[in-house]
């Protein structure tokens, strides 16, 4: 099914959904697994290609989603896919597949919205070396609301004019584009309960107990958890994620 049928016939107002291809099929079904097992709801994978979107069939909601369009930088889909759940007035949360799920979200991200009155939520992080002093915004964990701001924000059109390609990838679109223009009403979600890799080892005792999601970045993808070595990636994450004991697969 394409995501315009998928998303027309889809009942629920929030759509939580990852995207892949089959590089990161073992690493999108532990998440997929432990969204499953923490919360009973629903997730949808967007998937990018055939090989992932077969070996993910049974466990979730499967989009074929072949990029086809004018965005063909495989880091923007999030934000396209987005652009059509909020055309439908639905509420998006996109999690990476580079994540883990341990509790519930979904009400604290609705709630959150009425207490800021933000139009996406973030996750808060730190790249001194890309982005500069400061917090910055984590698009790994990432939700946005239908809101006039946001309309259409990511459509082709929008991003192909704003010369998106210059800026990377989403996170650098959203930081030095997004954000900086003061585009959005930007929430940046609560560090313990939405940790990235630095915050988590930092913090282990306290924010492994009481965390949502976990995006697992940082030292976790590098040789032997040690940012001194190669940084690998996907390999080195789902070692990192096995010696944590949040594998499931």
């Amino acid at each position: 099914m394409n995501i315009h049928k998928f998303l027309d016939s889809y009942p629920p107002r929030t759509v939580v959904y990852c995207v892949g291809d089959k590089n990161v099929t073992s690493m999108i079904q532990n998440m997929i697994m432990s969204h499953n097992i923490s919360t009973g709801s629903d997730i949808v994978l967007f998937a990018l290609d055939k090989e992932i979107a077969n070996a993910c069939r049974k466990k979730c909601n499967v989009v074929d989603f072949y990029p086809a369009g004018k965005i063909t930088n495989m880091y923007f889909q999030k934000l396209v896919i987005a652009n059509e759940i909020l055309k439908r007035n639905k509420t998006a949360i996109f999690i990476d597949a580079d994540c883990i799920v341990q509790n519930g979200f979904k009400l604290d991200m609705m709630e959150q919205y009425i207490t800021t009155g933000a139009d996406c939520h973030v996750q808060s992080v730190e790249h001194k070396e890309w982005l500069g002093d400061g917090i910055s915004c984590g698009t790994g964990i990432l939700s946005i609301r239908p809101t006039e701001r946001t309309k259409d924000l990511f459509s082709d059109e929008y991003l192909i004019k704003t010369d998106h390609n210059s800026y990377g990838d989403d996170q650098g679109y959203f930081n030095k584009h997004i954000r900086e223009k003061d585009i959005l009403k930007i929430n940046y979600l609560d560090k313990d309960l939405y940790p990235n890799g630095s915050h988590y080892h930092q913090n282990k005792k306290r924010v492994s107990e009481v965390f949502k999601i976990f995006h697992v970045t940082n030292l976790y993808g590098y040789e032997n958890m040690d940012v001194n070595k190669k940084y690998v990636g996907t390999v080195e994450k789902i070692k990192s994620m096995k010696h944590l004991k949040y594998w499931y697969v």
